[in-house]
């Protein structure tokens, strides 16, 4: 089971600008998901999501893989 630990979250807006939020007590396949559903539901306004953990970058989820993923599901 993963451990819960602070991850941070980077939504890369359309004109360029970056939205940051921190998740406390979130494992890494939970803040994969919730980035997957903030994509969809802001409907365009960002590209993709990096998610960070400890001040590393881990990975990053453009919207098109976010949109299959939830139909997927």
């Amino acid at each position: 089971m993963e451990k819960p630990r602070t991850i941070k979250l980077s939504f890369h807006r359309t004109d360029g600008r970056r939205d940051w939020t921190k998740l406390d007590q979130c494992t890494l396949s939970e803040a994969r998901v919730l980035v997957c559903h903030a994509l969809q539901i802001a409907d365009g306004v960002y590209t993709e999501a990096d998610i960070c953990i400890e001040n590393a970058y881990t990975e990053t989820i453009p919207r098109a893989a976010a949109e299959r993923e939830l139909a997927s599901a």
